[in-house]
C-alpha cells in the first residue's frame, strides 16, 4: 500500500502489513527514508543514518497523518459517514464509494495545541481562532471496501495493494524488542525487599 502525505510530508509511503508485524517505509522530500516496525502495541523507529533505534508505545490514528495499527490499516478515514457520502463513481475501473468533506489538516499535538490556546482566549475573554479545515474527499471500493484515493487540501494519498507476503523482524529489531520487554518486564516485578 502507498501512503502518500503525512505529518513530515514524506513523498512515498510504503507500508506491508500481515497479522501481527507492520513494516512502514517513508521517504521524505530529501530522499532519506525512516523505517518503523508495528509490534506488539510498539513502534519501533530506525533512526536514519545509525544503528539507533527508539522503541515507543504505537500510538496514532487520532489525525490525518498518523495511523493506529492495531484499530486501522488507514489514517484520517473517521470523517467517513452517511453524512459524508456524496455518490457513486468510477474510478480506475472501479465502482467507489465517494466521500467528501472539510476536516482538520493538523496532527493531533497541533489539534491539541490550537485547542489549548482557543481555551484560553475564550476564558480570557477573547474569540477564539478559527479552526483550521481543508476539503477531503475518498474514493473507497464498493466491493472491497478499502480506499483507493484519499485527498486533504493538496496531499493525495493512493493505495495500491498487492499479494499477501511474510514478514520477519530483522535481527537487530527483533534483538532490541526483546531487551525493551523484558526490562519492562523487570521494572514491573515486585520490588524487591530492603
Amino acid at each position: 500500500m502507498d501512503d502518500i502525505g503525512r505529518s513530515e510530508s514524506p513523498l512515498l509511503s510504503k507500508i506491508v502489513k500481515n497479522r501481527s508485524i507492520v513494516f512502514e517505509q517513508n521517504t521524505d522530500s530529501s530522499g532519506q527514508q525512516h523505517e518503523v516496525w508495528h509490534v506488539a502495541g510498539l513502534a519501533v523507529s530506525k533512526v536514519p543514518n545509525s544503528a539507533d533505534l527508539i522503541i515507543n508505545r504505537d500510538a496514532g490514528g487520532a489525525d490525518i497523518y498518523s495511523i493506529n495499527f492495531e484499530d486501522s490499516d488507514f489514517s484520517g478515514l473517521d470523517w467517513l459517514s452517511a453524512a459524508t457520502f456524496v455518490g457513486i463513481q468510477k474510478f480506475q475501473g472501479r465502482d467507489c464509494m465517494i466521500f467528501k468533506s472539510q476536516i482538520n489538516p493538523l496532527p493531533l499535538v497541533l489539534q491539541q495545541e490550537e485547542a489549548s490556546v482557543n481555551e484560553t482566549n475564550r476564558a480570557e475573554g477573547l474569540a477564539p481562532r478559527p479552526e483550521k479545515r481543508v476539503p477531503a474527499i475518498a474514493y473507497i471500493d464498493l466491493e472491497t471496501r478499502i480506499p483507493l484515493l484519499v485527498q486533504f487540501g493538496q496531499q493525495k494519498r493512493s493505495y495500491q495493494y498487492g499479494p499477501a507476503t511474510t514478514l520477519t523482524l530483522p535481527p537487530e529489531v527483533a534483538k532490541a524488542l526483546k531487551a525493551y520487554l523484558a526490562r519492562i518486564q523487570q521494572l514491573a516485578g515486585p520490588i524487591p525487599k530492603a
